[in-house]
């Protein structure tokens, strides 16, 4: 959005939300400023500054009032991309809060020339505040961390294989280009794209990963794992453990294609956090009815509801996992790299155990 027109835009937003207008705002990318009540006397003329939720985006404009912070999207037309990017950023700003919210509401605010009944739909059922802008309010939207010419999806296949070399360490494009694969102009526009968005700078010929948490946060927008989530079941082990071991010696004799991934592999590459009741698997969609006919633990009656069983998440890949797996403890799991994007698409839940991932990517 252009700066000259934001002083304008947030003037109609405040007096549809009836907010004091700020003294003397800053007006940048976020606008951030701050307003008191009517009963208030302003003490701190200086603009409201709250911690920046994500350096992979950030709103239009964020206003304080009070104990209410309205993070707000301007748009010339609403869209579903910018109902998710406010869901997901108000989400994560609700979590970064969680200790304080009784003293913070937050609100988050999509102001629009125009938007259909879908979107509206969508966005009320969102808990998001739409406002219908003037049709003279002239609107330029921009995307300042991903300008149009430059943007790369960092978890398409070909994306990743570039941002996986460079997270094992620095390398030049020509080597990534020859180790992964991938054409030299490909590897080119794809460190671009990270420089761009200042996840990766130069150093003489070579370029090195300086923002690890924005990539986490980008995979997790940009892939979520649930996307790929076919169906879940159950199966009749004591533990997770036990039943990737027998599903991966069966699975291996009959020459199905699978590899346990996620939440497994993550576990079994570090050692860290193994989850007892889930287990997580990639299976072709063609192989899945004859795998639950065989392993699925349907059958729950009054005399064996006490049974154990572990709940197994089956996901469809899209892209080939299954080339480069790896049997660790009998255990056949995807390669470091599918699951350090698998773990980091699965959101802030597993972070702790994507960080324990990252951190020794390098040496696996």
């Amino acid at each position: 959005m252009e700066q000259m027109n934001l002083k304008d835009t947030e003037k109609y937003i405040r007096s549809y939300l009836r907010l004091k207008d700020g003294d003397n705002p800053k007006y940048t990318t976020p606008g951030i400023s701050e307003t008191t009540s009517e009963s208030e006397e302003k003490t701190d003329t200086k603009p409201y500054e709250p911690e920046i939720i994500s350096d992979y985006f950030q709103p239009d404009l964020i206003i304080k009032d009070r104990n209410t912070i309205y993070y707000i999207e301007i748009k010339n037309r609403a869209s579903l991309d910018a109902i998710a990017h406010l869901n997901f950023y108000c989400y994560l700003a609700a979590k970064k809060n969680k200790s304080n919210t009784d003293r913070i509401k937050i609100v988050p605010v999509l102001a629009s020339k125009t938007i259909d009944t879908q979107n509206s739909k969508l966005a009320e059922e969102a808990g998001i505040t739409t406002i219908k802008l003037p049709w003279d309010l002239v609107i330029k939207n921009q995307d300042v961390k991903f300008p149009a010419t430059s943007r790369v999806k960092i978890t398409s296949d070909k994306s990743w294989k570039v941002v996986s070399r460079l997270l094992k360490g620095q390398s030049s494009i020509r080597q990534i280009s020859k180790k992964e694969g991938v054409s030299y102009g490909w590897a080119h526009k794809t460190i671009n794209s990270l420089i761009d968005q200042n996840i990766a700078e130069k150093e003489d010929f070579s370029t090195r990963i300086t923002d690890t948490k924005k990539i986490l946060n980008g995979i997790a927008w940009e892939r979520p794992m649930k996307n790929l989530l076919h169906k879940e079941i159950f199966v009749e082990f004591d533990n997770s453990f036990q039943a990737a071991v027998s599903i991966t010696q069966n699975l291996d004799s009959a020459g199905i294609p699978h590899a346990f991934t996620g939440r497994t592999a993550g576990s079994l590459y570090t050692g860290y956090a193994f989850r007892h009741d889930t287990a997580d698997i990639y299976l072709n969609k063609n192989d899945i009815k004859t795998f639950t006919d065989n392993f699925e633990y349907s059958y729950f009656t009054d005399e064996n509801s006490g049974n154990p069983t572990v709940k197994l998440c089956i996901y469809i890949p899209d892209r080939d996992v299954f080339k480069e797996t790896k049997i660790i403890e009998s255990v056949r799991i995807v390669s470091p790299a599918v699951a350090l994007l698998d773990l980091a698409g699965m959101g802030f839940g597993e972070r702790d155990h994507t960080t324990e991932l990252l951190k020794i990517y390098a040496g696996i």
